[in-house]
């Protein structure tokens, strides 16, 4: 899954981009805490799972586009500026990570 945080990009109302849930970096001390596993790359694989929901997204779009996906009805106007926000959240990632 994808843990969003409040601004983050999104596909669905996910819960943890509401109050209430711990943010990405209280969650990733507590599981370093009691895991004693080395997070430093984390950054890596947060830009690389926001870069594979982006191509994923421009697959359907695509397929949507074409006439391939059998509804004709969709709505993925909105996946344009999904996928922009997807890869400068992809980048940003990776600029933390260095």
């Amino acid at each position: 899954g994808n843990w969003c945080e409040p601004g983050e990009p999104q596909l669905l109302d996910t819960p943890t981009a509401h109050d209430g849930w711990l943010t990405r970096q209280q969650l990733l001390a507590r599981y370093a805490e009691l895991t004693g596993r080395d997070l430093s790359a984390v950054g890596w694989y947060l830009a690389f799972g926001r870069w594979r929901l982006a191509c994923i997204l421009e697959g359907v779009y695509a397929r949507y586009r074409d006439g391939v996906m059998g509804r004709e009805d969709a709505d993925v106007d909105g996946y344009g500026p999904l996928v922009i926000r997807l890869v400068e959240s992809a980048s940003h990632a990776l600029d933390a990570q260095r």
